[in-house]
């Protein structure tokens, strides 16, 4: 009856489904807290290194640190992989990194290196829930 996905991907989903008939929902999402206190807590002047899969992706997370206060760091955005990321990581005092390239990043941090791994975690954003619980209940009213 519905789709929901997030902004950056309406256009791209309804062209691959090709079902004009479903609606597609697009919804906003938020760094949760956790992982946005955790960006906080690193030492002033800290590099860290924001591992993403895609350039947008990269540019969700950079406005969800400007958005949180966070600018008291050095970051690095990259959709690196292979050596070039390990180059990167090898600069990196912590590295924040999206669910899909966690384990690739990890493979690429050398021996007996501490570094902190920090899981870039979303949620849905409150506007975003109230307005797909809205959409739901007027489905449900429709049947």
């Amino acid at each position: 009856d519905l789709i929901a996905t997030t902004f950056l991907d309406v256009d791209e989903l309804q062209t691959l489904i090709k079902l004009p008939h479903i609606p597609t929902l697009g919804i906003v999402l938020e760094l949760e807290l956790e992982t946005v206190v955790r960006v906080a807590r690193l030492a002033q002047n800290s590099i860290l290194a924001v591992v993403c899969s895609t350039d947008a992706f990269a540019t969700t997370v950079k406005q969800s640190f400007c958005k949180s206060g966070i600018d008291n760091l050095d970051f690095i955005f990259t959709t690196a992989s292979g050596e070039q990321l390990a180059k990167i990581i090898a600069q990196c005092d912590a590295v924040a990194v999206s669910a899909e390239r966690t384990t690739e990043m990890l493979g690429w941090i050398q021996e007996g290196v501490q570094i902190e791994i920090i899981k870039l975690k979303y949620r849905i954003d409150q506007g975003s829930l109230n307005m797909l619980r809205c959409y739901l209940a007027d489905l449900r009213n429709q049947t």
